[in-house]
């Protein structure tokens, strides 16, 4: 069995509810011979065509991205989006002409029946309109967003109909061309703001400024990233499309995948309507990576190897390059006296320091493990007493 999206559901609805006024129109304004009704008849005759293409449309752009169409056929929403606009100039035109040519010869017949069935369809219209506004926004989708927007005029156009009517009924016959012709302005002003929209995205303009900062302010929140090179959002339909390019001090594959990873499930989760997320990440080109390691002492090489983390007195920090230890900096630890969170504390001040690996003699837990993940920094076990044994046993020259 065949599954219907909810996005082509909406769809069916919009085509459903267009041709059904479409027809009370049509059908009424020939049988009372209102001129404002019949021509409000053309407005949702070309709005039923509209939603035809909007159903059309909808299908298509449920299409997977492929290697022909690398970022889906999302953005046939929107030349459904400036199809829509063209028809409504094309309707206002039409209302126009029809009631400079007819005015004259065209008398409604049946004032009270014109004034109910414009009253019905306003009805029709309102309804419409609340539902198909709530969904375009809940599935970001600019078809049913514009959709929504016309609906809005079509609601007014009608409600022009039904002054226009009454007027006659009053005996002012002179309201229902005024009526008329405000009623293709409005209808030429909605136009514009549809093919405005839909053009602008088609030429890939970019998303707004804040959303784009927001974005920028939670990739500089990493850690890891020092700069961003490049940061290009472009929607298409009712999904947008992230490029982005970041240096990281990082300088091993594996952690730049962790912290592409990190940076694309944080945007996700923030903003859904994201379908794909391109991230390049620039390594750091250090040549040497950088070790730290907890110490009981300060004694040079002869220092104790703590089994503490948090709580170590002292560190090392040590540089290696092509198996040559070419620095070594033995450093005071400044979170001793700290009574809470020594090891997220002692872990940022590492990773402050461009630390790539930390080596301990027992696993570390908690906040201090937390702490060190998140910067991607590598946590080794080692069995050695002091730091001279571990060189020793590694066989580790020195150059400085």
């Amino acid at each position: 069995m065949v599954k219907i999206s909810n996005f082509i559901k909406v769809a069916l609805l919009l085509l459903m509810f267009r041709t059904i006024l479409f027809v009370i129109k049509l059908i009424f304004g020939i049988l009372i011979n209102s001129l404002l009704l019949i021509a409000d008849s053309i407005n949702s005759g070309a709005d039923m065509v509209i939603a035809l293409g909007i159903l059309i449309g909808s299908i298509l752009s449920e299409r997977k991205p492929s290697k022909k169409y690398p970022y889906g056929m999302y953005k046939i929403e929107n030349l459904i989006e400036l199809f829509i606009s063209l028809a409504v100039f094309y309707i206002g035109y039409t209302i126009l002409s029809e009631i400079f040519q007819n005015f004259e010869i065209i008398q409604t017949t049946n004032i009270e029946l014109g004034l109910l069935i414009s009253a019905i369809c306003i009805g029709i219209s309102i309804s419409l309109m609340i539902f198909l506004s709530k969904k375009g926004k809940n599935m970001n989708s600019p078809m049913f967003i514009a959709e929504s927007a016309d609906i809005r005029m079509d609601i007014l156009a009608t409600t022009l109909v039904f002054i226009g009517i009454s007027g006659q009924y009053f005996g002012f016959d002179f309201l229902e061309l005024f009526m008329g012709i405000f009623l293709a302005i409005l209808v030429f002003i909605t136009g514009l703001q549809i093919f405005i929209h839909s053009t602008k995205v088609l030429l890939d303009a970019s998303v707004d400024y804040d959303k784009l900062n927001i974005i920028r302010n939670m990739i500089e929140k990493q850690p890891n990233v020092f700069a961003i090179e490049r940061l290009f959002v472009r929607s298409a339909g009712r999904y947008y499309f992230l490029e982005l390019n970041i240096k990281t001090h990082l300088k091993l594959v594996k952690k730049a995948q962790e912290l592409r990873d990190e940076i694309e499930k944080e945007i996700k989760e923030e903003f859904p309507e994201i379908s794909r997320i391109i991230i390049d990440i620039d390594l750091e080109k250090k040549e040497f990576t950088r070790y730290a390691i907890p110490l009981l002492d300060n004694e040079g090489l002869n220092s104790i190897i703590s089994d503490h983390f948090g709580s170590a007195k002292y560190f090392l920090n040590f540089d290696l390059k092509d198996n040559k230890i070419i620095n070594l900096n033995f450093m005071q630890n400044p979170y001793l006296t700290e009574e809470k969170r020594k090891g997220i504390l002692v872990g940022n001040w590492l990773a402050a320091k461009s630390t790539d690996i930390i080596l301990v003699k027992e696993p570390l837990k908690g906040g201090a493990k937390l702490a060190l993940e998140k910067h991607l920094i590598e946590i080794k076990i080692i069995e050695n007493p002091s730091i001279k044994e571990y060189f020793e046993k590694l066989g580790l020259n020195f150059e400085f």
